[in-house]
């Protein structure tokens, strides 16, 4: 890869990781009933939670905006390359990243469902079939890790 091409997948997969940290739930329920949602429930800072802590429309809210930011991380991965290109792929599955581990909730974010719908959603529509073929496998691993270490840390309690 040459120098500029290397600067826009740079580019492209930190802002989708910027994309994915801004976590719906966290600032949803922040903003509507000025609580942490990570200090409810089952102290998820997701979607299920929300909709679990605060009823139906905190979901539906959560679900479409975190799966909206997983789409437009995709759509920026397309804007930066060519369709052929693997980097959507690689911006979905680091909005997926930015929502498990977003630096400003330090490192306590959702399990990333809903960004993984969303962009992948998106790269199924654009027919960007090469980064379908990356970022299928890659967010079923990143789900299945997540979701055990979730299952490993409530057990502790």
């Amino acid at each position: 890869m040459t120098g500029p091409v290397v600067l826009t997948w740079t580019a492209a997969c930190l802002i989708s990781y910027i994309l994915g940290s801004i976590n719906a739930a966290y600032y949803w329920i922040r903003w509507v009933y000025g609580t942490d949602i990570r200090n409810a429930g089952s102290g998820n800072a997701g979607a299920r939670n929300a909709g679990r802590v605060h009823g139906k429309a905190s979901f539906m809210a959560v679900l479409i905006m975190d799966a909206a930011l997983g789409a437009l991380a995709v759509v920026i991965g397309i804007m930066a390359s060519s369709m052929d290109s693997l980097l959507p792929g690689f911006c979905a599955l680091m909005a997926i990243v930015g929502h498990v581990f977003p630096a400003q909730l330090h490192g306590k974010g959702g399990k990333g469902l809903a960004k993984a719908t969303g962009g992948l959603i998106m790269l199924a529509v654009s027919g960007a079939t090469a980064s379908l073929w990356l970022a299928v496998p890659g967010s079923l691993v990143l789900l299945a890790f997540t979701h055990r270490s979730y299952i490993r840390h409530s057990r502790r309690k």
